[in-house]
């Protein structure tokens, strides 16, 4: 016998989703408008030190933060495919012979250098291989207001994800899972069903976000995540306010997408496996042929989140 849906119509078990393949869009929303639930989801005031909507502005800045807006702006388009590493290394060049203060001056490589030599000046520069990072780190699909775009558009954000930051770390060193025996962890951890029930170990997590100030009109909101068995913190996402969704959702689109990765992420780890599917269902990119090939593979621990900090400033 099937079972009735939200909107009365019957449907089969078998064809219900996976913890997987629920609805991760960025459009979904809680409550529809006019309901009085639409804004349930939106930062507190006082989330960022000045008001949330404000973007950044730096249209009439001068001096070093006129430089360091160049250098973002330039940056920005590298990242996304759409200025090259000559380009961005010979715009910094002239930019800073022309008296542009700031960093810019850092990405600035003579113009009549050799091809290959501009992708090593911004890697250097960096601090990053940057072509090592985008071939393989995560990309989500976050929507926003940029400031050159004329309306709300969709962006790429590479993340790291907590499943493969903390397999990466127990595969470093498995000794780790055995640490769980010596630890004074609270009786909430002791008596979670799945502590309970699995056979295998399971890491207590701690998911952290924090707003950070990054310029004079600007800040970041960070998502964290922590290992409690070591005190291993990743930084898995970063979100820059004057980049957020500014359709009236308060920035709530944009977070949402992070929240439906780490939800996907974290759900894995509850389970024990690889991911199966992206967390949105989409097909895989070629950034994720590894993660395809390990697609459904069990991992031999579990994890669950045993405590948040700072997610009381979004409600």
């Amino acid at each position: 016998m099937g079972k009735r849906g939200r909107t009365g119509k019957f449907f089969s078990a078998a064809k219900q989703r996976s913890w997987e393949s629920r609805q991760s869009s960025y459009e979904e929303r809680i409550g529809a408008k006019g309901s009085g639930t639409e804004n349930v989801y939106t930062p507190r005031d006082g989330f960022w030190d000045e008001d949330f909507t404000e973007g950044e502005d730096s249209t009439f800045a001068n001096g070093v933060e006129a430089g360091d807006a160049l250098l973002n702006y330039l940056l920005s388009l590298h990242v996304s495919g759409k200025l090259s590493a000559k380009s961005l290394c010979v715009v910094s060049w002239y930019a800073s012979r022309a008296g542009s203060l700031g960093d810019v001056k850092n990405f600035a490589f003579r113009p009549s250098a050799p091809t290959g030599h501009f992708q090593r000046h911004v890697d250097s520069a960096l601090g990053v291989n940057m072509k090592h990072e985008m071939s393989w780190r995560y990309r989500v699909d976050i929507p926003g207001h940029h400031k050159h775009d004329v309306s709300r558009t969709v962006h790429e954000s590479l993340v790291t994800l907590p499943h493969e930051a903390l397999h990466k770390e127990i595969s470093a060193d498995p000794s780790i899972l055995s640490r769980i025996d010596s630890m004074e962890l609270p009786p909430l951890y002791w008596q979670h069903e799945l502590v309970k029930k699995s056979s295998e170990v399971v890491v207590p997590l701690a998911i952290y976000l924090d707003g950070v100030p990054t310029q004079n009109r600007d800040g970041a909101l960070e998502f964290w995540v922590y290992n409690l068995l070591t005190y291993k913190r990743v930084l898995c996402a970063v979100l820059r306010k004057s980049h957020l969704c500014k359709c009236g959702c308060g920035g709530w689109d944009s977070i949402h997408a992070i929240w439906c990765m780490l939800r996907w992420s974290l759900t894995s780890m509850l389970h024990g496996v690889v991911p199966s599917e992206r967390h949105d269902s989409a097909d895989w990119k070629p950034s994720d042929e590894g993660r395809s090939i390990l697609a459904g593979a069990a991992v031999g621990y579990n994890a669950i989140v045993l405590q948040t900090k700072g997610v009381d400033g979004i409600r």
